[in-house]
């Protein structure tokens, strides 16, 4: 079986050549419609694209009007996703004008109602129907992009519905907060989901970050998944035969069955950008996370799978445009930096020019150190005279800050059961009040496994909760408040510190002094490695997490990435009553308030993660970068035994492990075509 044929990504006709126009209007009738739309996102179509799209709209209205359901609904279909297009980000990463912007999409609004007068509106309403439908599916409707459907809808007009679809989509995008802080130069954006991608993408998002957890939800959010991965997997009969034995190479062909549409959607973006843009963040297998060599294998796996894929749909989406760069895949591999063997890793899969976003990453020393090593596998990369793309150095703010939280709930509730004489009695009541009952048989009989699971994110969410001031005493009230409003500061202080340290911009020649020095490279060389390199606040847990570690047009190095119901947070909190965005302008490089990080400097796990240790100090000194000597802060050696590095690598293993196992359990069905052709031996029979 053909690659084009098993992933299906592009129409099997060999593309029209020489009028782009009609190029469109192939892919969309093939049942391309977003492809389709997508090639117009050229910068050589600046001042052309008007007249592509009028042509295109001549081709498209024949084949309208010869009243084929399908046919229509994907003339209807392309020209939607080519107006959202252009009233989204894209319009402006092209370069188009507001002139021709307005003409086009008043041409496609007038063309779309002319068709609506033809079929009675039936093919417009089953187009936005299932676009609704699709934006309601994210996160099960809990994220924005869910939100922003039900508002489009509530906007709708039965009797005028593209127009009214159109007008809705370009106030729920250009007056959303995100579009406005892309617009306005305070941070580039990431979208921590698998699905609503081309919505993120219209308000500017530029990264798509993934994990286990993300890769399976997937699946349960786009219908057919589940369809592309049989066809997948009826390209490797051997998996079916010994699915054990191959169980780690099916989890990577199903984690490229559901990523690959949000590499589809951000490919424009990449090209566009020659690959500072667009990349998509593709979890490495953590349970091999500390073994370089293996982990380099599968990524070059991943690499090789996706550039067969892409080699084909880029001849569609770019007809020809940059052969330099058709089939490089818009990914970046995600590396746990959870123990040593990361340092490796890093420096082997930048130095490939494959890039890397580091993870499992909560502190100071962490992040300060894999953006020094990243720096050099990207410098030994242009040395060999491979191109290199935008990598990102994440910071977990929320999970760090989880920990935190736990662990001190756990000591605070430590110290009120020691004048309690019945301690089992006293923890089987707060599991009671706490709904915890059921997971407190499974926790383990020693008093210090059932508070870790009282204390845990899943029954804690404040140390201000009403049961935990019951329980530690009223008394605390005051402190357990104070404690938990320092906490909630602990992850964007630590994001400001290596904002501070490495990617604020007044840093920026010395950096790139140091690497034309250290690495013998060109001032150009150099200042493409240190503008490659990017900080993504990852995480978040409220609003304020991410208006809080914002920059602004100066500031080029920093991507904050959100999962959708984070999203909706930053929205809504965008429309309360006296909200202004301008407050918030280089909040990340604001300094700590002294008061709260003397307070977080009491709690031993906060200065692992925010001093820096001997070995960094030095390093930066190397640069240029004066600090004050400081040396608690984590040692390499200890990163995988800190508190939240363990939780979160717990959860992925176990989530890999649980996404596995549902792709090996589907190979137990009999496949589609064992299915048909059971049906055709069966009609025979008759």
């Amino acid at each position: 079986m053909k690659t084009t044929e098993i992933w299906n990504v592009s129409p099997e006709e060999k593309p029209v050549a020489g009028d782009p126009s009609l190029h469109l209007t192939q892919i969309a009738l093939a049942g391309y419609t977003q492809l389709a739309a997508d090639t117009l996102l050229r910068k050589e179509n600046q001042g052309k694209v008007r007249s592509i799209i009028e042509n295109s709209i001549d081709h498209l209205d024949k084949a309208f009007r010869e009243n084929r359901s399908t046919t229509r609904k994907r003339c209807v279909e392309v020209l939607l996703e080519v107006a959202l297009n252009f009233l989204g980000m894209e319009r402006k990463r092209t370069g188009f004008s507001d002139e021709e912007t307005a003409a086009i999409v008043d041409k496609i609004t007038a063309t779309l109602q002319n068709w609506e007068r033809a079929d009675s509106g039936v093919s417009v309403r089953a187009v936005v129907d299932q676009m609704l439908r699709a934006m309601k599916l994210v996160l099960s409707g809990k994220g924005m992009v869910a939100k922003m459907a039900e508002e489009i809808e509530g906007a709708l007009v039965t009797e005028d519905l593209a127009n009214s679809f159109i007008a809705a989509s370009k106030q729920a995008l250009q007056n959303n907060v995100y579009y406005r802080i892309v617009d306005g130069g305070l941070s580039k954006f990431g979208n921590d989901s698998a699905t609503g991608l081309r919505w993120a993408r219209h308000l500017g998002a530029v990264q798509v970050s993934s994990n286990p957890v993300i890769a399976a939800r997937a699946y349960d959010e786009i219908a057919d998944l589940w369809d592309r991965f049989e066809i997948v997997a009826s390209a490797h009969p051997e998996w079916r035969r010994d699915p054990e034995r191959y169980a780690d190479e099916i989890a990577l062909y199903g984690t490229v069955v559901s990523l690959l549409p949000n590499i589809l959607d951000f490919r424009p973006i990449a090209l566009l950008s020659d690959f500072k843009d667009g990349m998509v963040s593709i979890q490495l297998n953590p349970r091999k996370a500390s073994n370089a060599e293996e982990s380099v294998k599968d990524a070059l796996k991943f690499y090789s799978i996706l550039q067969e894929i892409l080699e084909s749909y880029d001849a569609y989406l770019t007809a020809g445009a940059n052969a330099m760069l058709k089939g490089r895949p818009n990914i970046v591999f995600k590396v746990s930096t959870c123990a040593v063997e990361a340092i490796a890793l890093t420096e082997s899969l930048d130095g490939m020019g494959i890039g890397t976003n580091n993870t499992v990453t909560f502190t100071v020393p962490q992040e300060i150190k894999v953006s020094l090593v990243a720096m050099k596998g990207l410098a030994a990369a242009l040395k060999a005279g491979t191109p290199i793309t935008t990598i990102y150095i994440t910071n977990m703010e929320g999970r760090l800050e989880d920990h935190l939280r736990e662990s001190q709930g756990a000591n605070l509730l430590r110290t009120a059961l020691e004048e309690n004489a019945d301690k089992d009695a006293k923890i089987r009541s707060l599991a009671q009040a706490t709904g915890a009952l059921d997971d407190l048989k499974k926790a383990g009989s020693s008093v210090e496994q059932q508070l870790n699971l009282l204390c845990s994110k899943k029954y804690l969410k404040s140390l201000a909760d009403g049961w935990f001031i019951q329980a530690v005493g009223i008394d605390k009230a005051p402190l357990l408040k104070q404690t938990e409003e320092d906490i909630r500061m602990s992850g964007i202080y630590i994001t400001r510190k290596v904002f501070q340290l490495l990617f604020q911009p007044a840093l920026k020649s010395k950096l790139v002094k140091y690497l034309e020095e250290e690495f013998d490279l060109s001032e150009t060389e150099a200042t493409q490695v240190v503008e490659a390199v990017n900080l993504l606040p990852a995480s978040k847990r409220r609003a304020e997490d991410t208006y809080l570690v914002l920059g602004d047009r100066d500031v080029s190095n920093l991507t904050n990435t959100e999962f959708p119901d984070h999203q909706l947070k930053v929205l809504q909190r965008s429309r309360e009553s006296g909200f202004r965005l301008s407050d918030f302008e280089n909040s990340i490089a604001a300094e700590p308030d002294r008061a709260t990080l003397e307070r977080l400097l009491q709690i031993p796990d906060f200065v692992k993660g925010y001093e820096l240790n001997s070995g960094l100090v030095r390093e930066l000194s190397k640069i240029g970068i004066a600090v004050s000597m400081e040396s608690g802060g984590l040692e390499p050696e200890e990163w995988f035994s800190y508190g939240p590095a363990r939780k979160t690598m717990d959860e992925f293993n176990n989530a890999y492990l649980s996404f596995r196992s549902r792709l090996l359990s589907s190979l137990a069905k009999p496949s589609m075509i064992d299915r048909q052709q059971e049906i055709t031996t069966q009609t025979k029979a008759r």
